[in-house]
């Protein structure tokens, strides 16, 4: 872990809890027997910082290769550990994020792989489960929950669910993975319940 990841641990959750009113569940649901993905909705630029603070978690999140154009925020994710990847190039990103997971390493990952405007699930790609099934590191689900347009003072609420072992699942071709997406989305549907307004 970094110094600068320790400071933001340190000083930037209680900025969290400060500009917003957030409320957290399900944090006994992170079990450590190993490293594990955490995978999440997307529904606004704070949405991984938001988990790591909540649940004080040390992350390596995947970073779409844009983020890195501004030289600020590149530095700032580079020393935040984050997982530089190019969205058209799956094989490389798929790469560096294995590589993070055998290393014993968390990784956190938004299936969705862009922001959902209208806080609706999209559909889910495929690299979680993939990554899990070539790993053997489970699946933590998280579920973001707030409303459309995130401002200062938003309430948002950060879900945690149980941990998915695909390697449980009889996982092999394309029409595996598409059933291993439609569990996770049915856990992430799950921690919806009853929230949406």
């Amino acid at each position: 872990m970094t110094g600068l990841y320790r400071f933001a641990l340190q000083f930037l959750t209680p900025f969290l809890y400060l500009f917003f009113r957030v409320k957290v569940e399900g944090k006994e649901n992170i079990v450590r027997k190993g490293n594990v993905i955490f995978v999440s909705n997307h529904i606004s630029f704070l949405d991984p910082f938001a988990i790591i603070l909540t649940g004080r978690l040390h992350v390596r999140p995947l970073a779409k290769k844009e983020l890195y154009k501004c030289r600020v925020i590149g530095f700032l994710l580079e020393k935040l550990g984050c997982v530089k990847v190019d969205r058209l190039d799956g094989i490389t990103a798929f790469s560096k994020a294995k590589k993070s997971l055998l290393a014993g390493e968390d990784v956190m990952i938004f299936p969705e792989g862009t922001r959902s405007k209208t806080r609706e699930l999209l559909d889910l790609k495929p690299g979680a489960a993939m990554l899990s099934r070539a790993t053997g590191v489970p699946i933590q689900p998280v579920q973001i929950i707030a409303p459309k347009g995130v401002r200062l003072f938003s309430r948002i609420k950060i879900k945690f669910g149980k941990q998915m072992d695909m390697s449980l699942m009889n996982i092999e071709g394309d029409r595996d993975f598409s059933k291993a997406n439609q569990h996770i989305k049915s856990e992430f549907e799950a921690l919806r319940a009853g929230e949406m307004p």
